[in-house]
């Protein structure tokens, strides 16, 4: 049987461990609960690194100080490796980069945690926590998951890679989800 995506409104959001890169560093062991405490949270899935998502995480990173005043933690996290991420973090902005972003920016490269979110985007089968067919290229579809301070998904909206996500929107709805 292969699975697609399915509403996760209101169900507990799960933690997870991996790599990434945080603060110009790579990083082996992040946990999300860890670095969340209590805290909301904003998961950025986004496609592939070297793509037009360096608008939305630089747009993020631009209003960091906004989301810190609403105690809300910022991750950024797709199917690329953390030195990929960490090679498009020393590429300025106005070349397609993301160098200044501070938040972390994390690598699912087993796609685990993009499954359970429900982003990753094409047809697979799963067993045992392991991806064991799929049918085209695994990547994550751009997504905004917004998390309240008990670990509950208030907030899900994925959208084709072209489409950019405006940060605005996601400031109006976080002030509507106090």
């Amino acid at each position: 049987m292969y699975y697609n995506n399915y509403n996760l409104i209101g169900k507990k959001a799960i933690n997870f461990n991996t790599t990434g890169v945080f603060k110009k560093k790579i990083i082996n062991k992040f946990n999300f609960f860890k670095y969340k405490k209590n805290n909301k949270a904003l998961l950025f899935f986004f496609p592939k690194n070297f793509t037009n998502c360096y608008i939305e995480l630089n747009n993020l990173q631009k209003k960091i100080k906004k989301f810190k005043s609403k105690n809300v933690k910022i991750l950024a996290i797709s199917t690329d490796n953390e030195y990929s991420h960490l090679n498009w973090m020393k590429i300025s902005k106005k070349k397609g980069g993301i160098k200044g972003v501070n938040f972390p920016i994390l690598s699912d490269l087993n796609k685990i945690i993009s499954y359970y979110y429900k982003t990753l985007s094409g047809y697979y089968k799963i067993s045992n926590n392991i991806i064991l067919k799929n049918k085209g290229q695994l990547i994550c579809n751009k997504t905004i998951i917004l998390i309240d301070n008990k670990n509950f998904i208030k907030y899900y909206a994925s959208n084709d890679d072209i489409i950019n996500i405006s940060i605005k929107e996601i400031l109006r709805i976080i002030n509507i989800l106090k």
